[in-house]
């Protein structure tokens, strides 16, 4: 395999938040949360495959407003947490 950049885009979003998700041991895999002013904003799972450099998401509304911070559970899957602006 090379070393070639993977390169992720957001569609029609911008983002300020972004972070490993570290209780997912044997994936990859990064969690995002959009700035919108006028579109409902997401948090996004984003899991990358070393071998094959494949790029896989994950969609989720976050009707609460812009993603400031996100941050996800430690121990947890299933548990994250913003700070947001509405």
């Amino acid at each position: 395999m090379d070393d070639a950049p993977v390169i992720y885009g957001l569609e029609d979003f911008q983002a300020r938040a972004l972070t490993a998700h570290t209780a997912e041991t044997e994936k990859i895999n990064f969690l995002v949360g959009t700035q919108s002013l006028r579109r409902v904003n997401q948090v996004q799972l984003i899991e990358f495959d070393d071998d094959t450099s494949i790029v896989t998401k994950q969609t989720f509304d976050h009707p609460a407003g812009e993603v400031w911070k996100i941050v996800g559970a430690p121990q947890s899957l299933d548990l994250i947490a913003t700070v947001y602006n509405n």
